[in-house]
């Protein structure tokens, strides 16, 4: 940062951040991201004046009133200063700070293509720095604080300090405009802001001293990430897994960084409380599961922690079977049959796992197909008592999208078969049994079973 005193210029620190950092090289385009505060109007100032062709980005987040006016006054500057403009308008739901910044870079990104920029510079300052270490050590994080490089993205004001911005667009004799959400109290970032207001140079100095300590840590974890993540990470266009082996052997540091990277991929940035959560409850429970904003969870299979967005899947009918006969099941794309036959001389044999034989004196009530419901049970076949269904699909890894449409056959209101999976106990042939009837789940012409 521009320390009292100092001999060089805000544009003289700004470019030898840019240089120590190898951001840009001499005449390169880069795109500045604008939202006409005093931050971003600085960046747009230093890097046209240390000969960079800059593009200004502006990103209408449409989240209060005065954004139209916002955008207009980030138009007017772009014509006063002679430079090229893009803007775009977003939609940002759920209306949250993450998912604006999500949905903002996404923005951002799209339009340095469009312009050719090699890099999208943002205004990110030393009290951004201070505030953002605070923060993370306050949720219990480390004191982490914002790369003056990630990917395509980069911080050349990372060494001054808000109060040097504002003095820059006023020497300039441009204007600029200020965020009200700067003074919302609700936001964690304001209150922090607040608590920094006033803190000396030396005192912030050391703040972002911590941020880079910190920073070459993360760089190891980083590069022990990257060495995991082929072996051990899966990702889906709906979902992201990890293999909990390879996450359970990985140290304190690395398992953390999986756990973000993984959900950074599925569109979710986690709090460090969070982070401890996916760790602690999900990652060595079989079957636990956290909600996160945004409809978001993680949810732990028998192999994997999945994060993903739960989907609503089609609710499938039930439907009362015919005994003796076929009945087609409508939305299940199969049909069940049921037939009479001999009890077999020896040991129950079932050409595959569609099939299964049942005692009939067992069928005191009529059958039917139903999906599974929260909170059934049954007794697996050769196992002691009685089970969850949920606690079996997990130990019989069956991914949690899949659950909905196994075909669970019923008498009554018991489980008599999961069709595809496990007899119940109670309806298998006994040496007693006298007549049986078999059961045949069979997929419609050009569809699979489910």
């Amino acid at each position: 940062m521009v320390e009292p005193g100092s001999a060089l210029s805000p544009a003289e620190t700004a470019a030898a951040t840019i240089v120590r950092h190898r951001m840009l090289e001499p005449g390169d385009t880069v795109l500045a991201a604008f939202s006409g505060g005093a931050d971003s109007t600085c960046l747009a100032l230093l890097l046209h004046r240390l000969g960079y062709r800059v593009v200004l980005g502006h990103v209408d987040h449409q989240m209060r009133t005065s954004s139209a006016g916002d955008a207009e006054h980030c138009r007017e500057v772009a014509r006063t200063l002679g430079l090229s403009f893009l803007e775009t308008k977003v939609r940002v739901t759920p209306p949250t700070q993450a998912e604006a910044r999500r949905v903002r870079y996404l923005a951002l990104a799209g339009m340095a293509a469009q312009c050719g920029a090699v890099r999208t510079a943002t205004g990110h300052t030393a009290d951004d720095q201070a505030e953002t270490v605070l923060l993370r050590l306050d949720r219990g994080g480390y004191g982490l604080g914002i790369p003056p490089v990630r990917g395509e993205l980069i911080r050349p004001l990372l060494d001054l300090r808000r109060r040097d911005t504002e003095a820059v667009c006023r020497q300039a004799g441009v204007g600029f405009r200020t965020d009200p959400s700067n003074r919302n109290f609700k936001y964690r970032r304001v209150v922090m802001r607040a608590r920094l207001d006033g803190v000396s140079d030396e005192q912030l100095g050391r703040l972002t001293a911590l941020a880079e300590g910190t920073r070459r840590q993360s760089q190891d974890v980083a590069l022990s990430v990257d060495a995991l993540w082929p072996g051990i990470v899966t990702v889906s266009e709906s979902e992201v897994q990890i293999k909990r082996e390879g996450l359970s052997r990985a140290e304190d540091p690395v398992r953390r960084q999986l756990v973000r990277r993984a959900a950074q991929q599925a569109g979710m940035e986690l709090t460090g409380r969070a982070v401890n959560d996916v760790l602690r409850k999900v990652s060595t429970v079989t079957g636990a599961r956290l909600d996160l904003p945004g409809g978001m969870s993680v949810w732990s299979d028998r192999e994997e922690i999945v994060f993903g967005r739960d989907r609503q899947p089609p609710i499938l009918p039930s439907v009362t079977l015919k005994l003796p006969g076929t009945t087609t099941l409508p939305g299940w794309g199969a049909r069940l049959s049921l037939e009479f036959t001999p009890v077999p001389a020896g040991p129950v044999r079932n050409p595959d796992r569609y099939s299964e034989l049942v005692d009939v004196a067992c069928l005191t009530d009529g059958l039917a197909v139903r999906p599974w419901q929260p909170g059934d049970r049954f007794h697996p076949l050769g196992a002691p008592g009685s089970r969850k269904l949920q606690d079996f699909f997990v130990d019989a890894g069956l991914p949690r999208s899949a659950r909905p449409a196994v075909p669970v056959v019923v008498c009554g209101d018991k489980i008599v078969w999961l069709a595809g999976h496990r007899l119940d106990d109670r309806f298998k042939i006994r040496p007693q049994t006298t007549q049986a009837v078999r059961m045949t789940y069979l997929a419609n012409a050009n569809e699979e079973v489910a």
